[in-house]
């Protein structure tokens, strides 16, 4: 077969997929939360090193090709399982442990500011 997905970058110099851990999925779900906060015209540019995008820090956290590799074999499901008309269904039980994350850590009385024009 050759390299992973007839992609060499995929995999280390002789083409075997190299092993993830948990500290690098947690930059992947990082990088994929900071790709939807911050907008450029392009994919590719997260990791540019013109001047232009400095400000930008995928790069440091993870190569692209790595990035690119790890989003193409990500599996939150058994695909096995997957039922065909959820759009989400690669990713429901990660939303669902999200949104339950969220609602256990959500403390609705701290840093609320009401403004007196609002309120009678």
């Amino acid at each position: 077969m050759g390299a992973i997905g007839d992609k060499p970058y995929y995999g280390d110099k002789e083409g075997a997929w190299v092993e993830t851990s948990p500290e690098e999925i947690e930059k992947l779900i990082a990088l994929i939360l900071y790709c939807g906060l911050v907008h450029v015209s392009s994919f590719h540019r997260y990791w540019s090193t013109k001047t232009l995008y400095h400000g930008l820090w995928a790069r440091r956290i993870m190569s692209r090709d790595r990035f690119k590799a790890l989003m193409a074999m990500l599996h939150v499901v058994d695909p096995d399982e997957e039922d065909e008309e959820d759009k989400l269904r690669k990713v429901s039980s990660f939303l669902d442990f999200f949104k339950q994350k969220c609602k256990d850590l959500y403390q609705p009385f701290q840093r609320v500011a009401v403004d007196e024009r609002m309120v009678k």
